[in-house]
């Protein structure tokens, strides 16, 4: 009877320190006011190799712009369906277009109120004051504040066209943890 009971002691401390863990790493909600602040970008450049090769699209509806330098947002379109007055993360994301692949920039922001969220093969797994735990087309990733992780694919690729065109892709992403920024750099103004 005494040695069940202990078992039981124990397995109950390590299911609630297992638990309270887990809680505590998904998101870091010491921050009042403040929102953990992200950037995803894509980058996608074509560049011809073989062949007459036709533009592709040209995209412009950039959404904000961020200041490293003061930490400012600024908003050129507000999204419709933005509550920072419940967020907890948000996050930019943004696509540019060179060369054959197109032209410009478009980026968005999001924001949501619980972690782990998914979008666009970029999911936010845990954040807290010193990193984040992210995931990249399911390559795991731990940012630190302030720090940037890139990688670059590139495939070839045959457009059958008359000429046979042959472009190179070469996409770039990258994820930036800017940290807790105030809440308020997202709000309507």
């Amino acid at each position: 009877m005494r040695r069940a009971k202990l078992l039981l002691a124990v397995f109950l401390m390590i299911f609630v320190s297992c638990n309270v863990l887990k809680k505590n790493e998904n998101l870091d909600n010491s921050h009042e006011g403040m929102v953990a602040f992200f950037e995803f970008y894509k980058t996608q450049e074509g560049i011809a190799i073989q062949g007459n090769v036709p533009m592709g699209r040209r995209i412009d509806a950039p959404s904000y712009s961020y200041d490293e330098n003061t930490g400012k947002i600024e908003m050129y379109r507000y999204p419709s369906n933005f509550s920072i007055d419940t967020a907890k993360v948000v996050v930019g994301f943004g696509k540019i277009l060179k060369g054959v692949a197109g032209q410009g920039v478009s980026s968005y922001l999001i924001c949501f109120d619980k972690i782990p969220y998914s979008n666009n093969g970029f999911e936010i797994v845990s954040v807290n004051n010193d990193y984040a735990n992210v995931s990249v087309n399911g390559e795991k990733i731990r940012l630190g504040v302030g720090k940037e992780w890139t990688k670059l694919e590139e495939k070839t690729d045959t457009l059958n066209r008359q000429n046979m065109a042959v472009v190179k892709y070469k996409t770039t992403y990258s994820v930036k943890f800017h940290g807790f920024l105030p809440s308020k750099e997202f709000a309507k103004k």
